[in-house]
């Protein structure tokens, strides 16, 4: 069972070796408590509502059906009150904006310490 003083968080990362390297320095961490990965963002939405995340990571490059942009839209419109961390590579630059629903931008690659 989690501690009240961990973070619970779902990723949303639909290539396996980035989502296993994000698990792997997530679960050395004490305070983080990985409820799930998606590779899909269809169903991000019903699971955001069922786990109750503290925090979702998006991938911004999430492919399918459901694109990270539009998921990250999905998730503010649906007024869920959990921030978003989106994930992206210096290619592709994400702006910090809380008011559409970006809490904070993980740039690849990165370390445990980020």
């Amino acid at each position: 069972m989690a501690s009240s003083d961990q973070t619970r968080l779902l990723i949303v990362e639909d290539v396996p070796q980035v989502a296993q390297y994000i698990r792997g320095l997530l679960n050395a961490q004490s305070q983080v408590k990985v409820l799930d990965v998606l590779t899909d963002g269809g169903k991000a939405l019903a699971q955001i509502g069922q786990l109750r995340p503290d925090v979702i990571l998006v991938d911004a490059l999430l492919q399918g059906r459901i694109k990270g942009p539009q998921l990250i839209q999905q998730i503010q419109a649906a007024h869920l009150g959990v921030p978003v961390i989106v994930l992206t590579v210096p290619q592709n630059p994400i702006a910090l904006d809380p008011t559409q629903g970006v809490h904070g931008v993980l740039t690849m690659p990165f370390s445990g310490f980020d």
